[in-house]
């Protein structure tokens, strides 16, 4: 079962990601989406964390600061995001 908190979260970051690309249209690059996302979060009083490196473990070995997450939000969900004109049927298998 899905964390509440954490589904709160994810609900906030998709519909504020959806209302910005509604506004705006395709075009605008992608660190202006990130800018106007991590605004109106931190506005709806959410610690936001942008570029931020995330260290990992397997089997014991430690790989620190090997992934960057384009944004963390209350240092516990990872959104990274993408600017794209439209959705090639490829990514479709990524979720």
């Amino acid at each position: 079962m899905i964390d509440k908190n954490l589904e709160k979260i994810a609900f906030d970051v998709y519909t504020t990601g959806f209302d910005i690309h509604q506004k705006y249209g395709p075009g605008l690059l992608k660190k202006i989406y990130a800018l106007l996302l991590c605004n109106r979060l931190r506005k709806m009083g959410y610690f936001v964390e942008t570029e931020r490196f995330i260290s990992f473990e397997d089997d014991g070995i430690l790989y620190p600061n090997s992934l960057r997450a384009d944004m963390v939000i209350n240092n516990c969900f990872a959104a990274e995001l993408k600017s794209i004109e439209c959705m090639h049927p490829l990514f479709l298998n990524n979720y």
